[in-house]
């Protein structure tokens, strides 16, 4: 009941405050932080002490109203007389709005076809402009179309870069699955609120256009011919679960249709499904004699170009097995672990939507399939509660429990001050995936890369953070406090990771004045961008790294050099003497540059991180 109740405030956080009775509502089962929340946020209904006392009103007189119906109920006998008195008029109505509705969201509202479209459309017929058309989206032009969004081996591979293709005869391929421009937003606007303007083209991205057409024409026909007590309220819920999605993304902040998808799996696919069923079903049984053969054919021809479209189109699928052998491997990881043992996973990559949800892509299974005690942690200022957590870990480690802390990509921000982290091992995980793009229908396998860096939670120095003696590598996570990605293999050998442009080392402090020696490349960038330039900086780190230290902080710096392409090592003075030696033991070390980002210089490229530089390693000479 505690989780139900738990699960209810936390996934209604934001609508909860919509109102004040539901934000006093629920003003006992959250936290005294949430209630602050509640109490400050712009759009606090306790801002205003009347809102509470209209709403309250507002009740009264709907429980009035209702009452009154309850105790003199011949008005609604009349309402329901006129209501049947005019029904097939009221249907008929209903069900031409919703063909106008449906023909808005997916003809005019998308903007894709525009007068401008429209006039030069048929020139598109002229098999001298067939090649042109079809030359932009050949295989071999668009192999880069392969690499997943979400996956971290992602080839940045920077050819001339080119202009989307404009041409006219290829914008109407975003209504089978290519990506659809999103307009800019008049003056003052919020782009946001122009992402969902193609939404119902994204779902007939798996319902083909003819899908829609027969899906939007059976609906209508249903909701005019059919309406009953056994179908009102799957129409209703259909039509509402519908158009609530389709007319905004509430929240994501890109084409992230993916994210989007899902809302409409539950409800709309479904209801698609059975208006086209009904459709078919409908032309099928129209017509007499010779026309009624005729209809009949059209609706078996309609019916077979469906399923073609469906073959077709899902035939990557069919032969797909998800995440294939991640069971064995995570088989294999859970038997390195005793009874009894505590697993803290962190980390995933800079952003983050990754080091919220990555570790949970290996610890579910782990704790649910194989019985180990695996927890993630997902906040985003872990060391807010650093303190707390290590004497929780200790108290584990009291009781005879080993404890691991299990990092990924920039998961060195969970530090637990007065314990160290022995290396032990690593969680490598290639499996295959279905491509996750952003923009457009995925139709290729790609590969899903998770890494891992185990280790062994030890009593260390009271007082000092966990640190990793150099020389550091790129799969030394423990030591990536923030800004890195996860390590990638480099083509000529060996392996990097990119920075976002803001990455954060810790580094012991040192003895005394040394020599910082950075193995780091630019990589393949745009010839416009020019060479890569980093620069290092330092911060005795006072307390476990928290989003603070980067507004009260004031880093030294050391130098800024400019790299090369390939992997090369650049030496800096590190010399510590003028700085004050935290009673953390530690010192963080910012690598910083211009980043961008590879699909916004290259429309080939799918690419959406902004990346700095490739880090190969570092020491301390």
């Amino acid at each position: 009941m505690f989780h139900r109740t738990g699960l209810l405030f936390d996934t209604a956080f934001a609508r909860l405050q919509d109102f004040a009775i539901t934000s006093y509502i629920a003003q006992p089962f959250i936290t005294p932080l949430l209630r602050e929340v509640y109490h400050t946020t712009n759009r606090s209904p306790f801002k205003d002490p009347s809102q509470i006392w209209r709403e309250l009103a507002l009740v009264a007189v709907g429980v009035a109203v209702v009452a009154v119906v309850w105790r003199w109920p011949a008005p609604l006998h009349w309402f329901e007389r006129q209501v049947v008195r005019w029904r097939p008029w009221l249907t008929g109505g209903a069900a031409l709005l919703v063909l106008l509705a449906a023909g808005y969201a997916y003809i005019i509202r998308p903007q894709i076809i525009t007068p401008e479209l429209v006039a030069q459309a048929p020139a598109c017929l002229l098999p001298q402009n067939w090649q042109v058309a079809a030359a932009p989206v050949q295989a071999d032009e668009r192999e880069d179309l392969a690499a997943p969004e979400a996956s971290p081996i992602i080839s940045t591979t920077v050819a001339d870069v080119q202009e989307p293709p404009r041409d006219p005869c290829l914008v109407l391929q975003g209504y089978v699955g290519a990506p659809v421009a999103v307009p800019d937003p008049p003056p003052g606007g919020d782009p946001r609120r122009m992402i969902p303007l193609a939404n119902l083209v994204r779902i007939g991205w798996y319902l083909s256009p003819l899908g829609i057409v027969l899906g939007v024409v059976g609906y209508a026909l249903w909701c005019w011919r059919n309406l009953t007590r056994a179908s009102w309220f799957v129409l209703l819920v259909g039509f509402l679960g519908t158009f609530f999605f389709v007319r905004d993304t509430y929240g994501t902040s890109d084409q992230s249709y993916i994210y989007i998808l899902r809302r409409f799996v539950p409800i709309a696919y479904p209801m698609f499904s059975l208006a086209m069923a009904y459709a078919i079903v409908q032309l099928a049984l129209w017509g007499r004699g010779r026309g009624a053969l005729l209809t009949r054919a059209a609706a078996a021809g309609l019916a077979v170009l469906l399923v073609v479209f469906f073959a077709w189109t899902g035939r990557p699928m069919y032969a797909h097995t998800e995440y294939a052998g991640a069971l064995e491997r995570l088989e294999q990881t859970a038997a390195q672990f005793e009874a009894g043992d505590v697993l803290l996973l962190r980390g995933g990559a800079p952003t983050y939507g990754q080091f919220r949800d990555v570790p949970d892509l290996v610890a579910t299974p782990l704790r649910f399939g194989f019985g180990v005690n695996a927890l993630p942690v997902k906040s985003s200022n872990p060391g807010a509660y650093a303190d707390a957590l290590a004497q929780q870990v200790q108290i584990w480690q009291a009781e005879g429990r080993t404890v691991y802390a299990v990092l990924s990509a920039s998961g060195g921000d969970l530090a637990l001050p007065g314990l160290r982290y022995v290396p032990v091992g690593q969680l490598d995980m290639r499996v295959p995936e279905y491509e996750q793009l952003t923009d457009q229908k995925p139709r290729n396998i790609a590969e899903l890369a998770l890494a891992f860096g185990i280790y062994r939670i030890e009593e260390g120095t009271a007082g000092h953070l966990p640190t990793l003696a150099p020389p550091l590598t790129p799969s030394d996570t423990a030591a990536q406090v923030r800004g890195f990605y996860l390590a990638e293999p480099h083509a000529t050998g060996g392996r990097y990771t990119w920075t976002d442009g803001n990455a954060l080392l810790r580094l012991p402090w040192p003895d005394g004045p040394t020599h910082l020696v950075l193995e780091v490349a630019g990589g393949e960038r745009p010839a416009q961008l020019g060479a890569a330039q980093v620069c290092a900086s330092v911060l005795p780190e006072a307390m476990p790294w928290s989003i603070l230290l980067d507004v009260e902080g004031a880093f030294t710096p050391l130098g800024c050099v400019t790299i090369g392409e390939a992997m090369q090592r650049y030496t800096l003075p590190l010399d510590v003497t003028g700085l004050t030696r935290p009673a953390t033991g530690s010192l963080l070390l910012r690598l910083e540059s211009t980043p961008w980002v590879p699909a916004q210089a290259d429309p080939r490229l799918n690419d959406q991180r902004p990346l700095g530089v490739q880090f190969g390693g570092l020491t301390l000479e």
